[in-house]
């Protein structure tokens, strides 16, 4: 049984940090460069909200939420 394309991944900050590298760092397998790609295409919510730079900074306890597809490549 595969995971639905479509499906969210949804990730809660426990430490303040820029957007990209919380995300490349939680998100193994996945390179920044394409962590970056994501953020720039309006991919990626923090709490709520989408943000288009990986310099956007997170602070403990907001909530990310990234497609499925970042990690199959789609």
């Amino acid at each position: 049984v595969g995971m639905d394309p479509d499906f969210p991944l949804e990730f809660v900050v426990e430490e303040a940090g820029r957007l990209d590298k919380f995300l490349s760092w939680r998100i193994p397998g996945v390179s920044r460069a394409r962590v970056a790609e994501h953020i720039a295409a309006g991919h990626v919510r923090v709490e709520g909200f989408v943000r288009t730079k990986g310099s956007h900074a997170l602070k403990v306890g907001d909530r990310v939420v990234v497609p499925f597809t970042i990690i199959c490549g789609e």
